[in-house]
């Protein structure tokens, strides 16, 4: 067995000095782009798609779309967030960790968008509307937008330990969709436990290419 500078010098014989001839080493990055254009890196979908199949595990079912609607729920808060996620609920995703970005009414995650909630723990209504154009903004003492994708053809609203009884609001099926939150409330049980439905919600979602998140209304001095 060779020692470390027998190892050393096969490979700076071998390999890198051959490279530091100037016409070997733009074959040899010829090469990698011709390998990398036929054969780029696969996406994160496909990764795990490859995933399932190798694993013999069915792909989540792909939902195709259906009618815009309006619907009311109420769900419970645990550690004062939930979320409108477009993960499919057996699909790959993690629908609350957080990204990097974030304001004072929501972050983003993997997936999604995860609202803080004024409350810590208890019951919150929340009105759902999907539709196929962008709405009208809604008077809310906190409003804010951010793009997410659905895969599946799915955005649910969820929290930690609760789910909106509603169906999906991504009602052109797979793609990019736009979600505008709007919210009143927030100050009055903050980081508490109520149950009084008087922290309210609307979440408005509809087909829109990808945009960076943004927080267009906020109370003043808060």
């Amino acid at each position: 067995m060779t020692d470390d500078r027998d190892r050393d010098s096969y490979l700076f014989a071998q390999i890198i000095q051959p490279l530091q001839d100037d016409e070997d080493a733009a074959a040899a990055r010829a090469a990698l782009i011709r390998a990398h254009e036929l054969h780029p890196p696969m996406t994160d979908a496909e990764r795990a798609a490859a995933i399932r199949a190798n694993l013999g595990v069915r792909p989540p079912k792909t939902h195709t779309g259906g009618e815009p609607f309006t619907a009311a729920a109420t769900i419970r808060i645990h550690e004062g967030f939930f979320s409108v996620d477009g993960a499919h609920p057996d699909g790959d995703g993690s629908i609350f960790t957080t990204t990097n970005y974030q304001n004072r009414l929501f972050a983003l995650s993997d997936t999604g968008v995860v609202v803080f909630t004024g409350l810590n723990t208890g019951l919150v209504p929340i009105r759902v509307e999907a539709t196929r154009e962008e709405p009208p903004m809604l008077d809310g003492e906190w409003v804010g937008e951010a793009s997410i994708h659905s895969e599946f053809g799915i955005i649910d609203i969820t929290s930690f330990e609760d789910a909106a009884q509603i169906r999906s609001a991504a009602i052109n099926g797979p793609g990019d969709y736009r979600v505008r939150i709007s919210a009143r409330g927030r100050e009055l049980h903050y980081d508490g436990v109520s149950d009084d439905l008087d922290e309210v919600y609307v979440v408005q979602v509809w087909p829109a290419p990808k945009a960076g998140p943004v927080l267009l209304v906020e109370p003043p001095n808060t």
